[in-house]
């Protein structure tokens, strides 16, 4: 399909013909990233795969994340700091150039740790710190 000679595709019915209005979004992390010691990031795609996409970074959005804190149950002032830290990280991390992506995902495993019982700075330090090499958390230095 990433072909504009191929505009079809086949299926174990049968041949399936492709609009030819159709476009085709994807995401990926292409950069990858070590984690730690065990876990290794994406793979480096291969050039010829990268150059048939158009590349656009995107942001988080801060009203989707607020909207995540506000419905999860969380208190305000503990949601609010949640979100003030994640902002700092972000901005920090960026500053020094780290790659490391304090996703929206880490930031609900960090509401999950809270709502079992984890105090609110412990839980964003397991989820967005914790990842970060010695030298990284002494780049961004005190977060929360």
């Amino acid at each position: 399909l990433l072909d504009k000679k191929t505009r079809c595709f086949h299926t174990p019915e049968g041949k399936v013909d492709v609009h030819p209005e159709c476009i085709i979004v994807g995401a990926s992390n292409v950069s990858g990233r070590e984690y730690s010691q065990n876990y290794k990031g994406t793979q480096q795609q291969d050039a010829s795969i990268l150059n048939r996409f158009v590349h656009v970074h995107m942001n988080y959005d801060p009203r989707v994340e607020k909207n995540i804190v506000e419905k999860s149950g969380v208190d305000k002032e503990d949601g609010d700091n949640i979100l003030a830290w994640l902002n700092s990280l972000r901005t920090k991390i960026n500053m020094n150039n780290i790659m490391y992506d304090p996703s929206t995902r880490k930031l609900v495993q960090t509401i999950e740790m809270i709502k079992m019982g984890m105090s609110p700075k412990k839980a964003f330090t397991y989820a967005f710190i914790t990842p970060l090499s010695e030298l990284e958390r002494k780049k961004i230095g005190e977060i929360c």
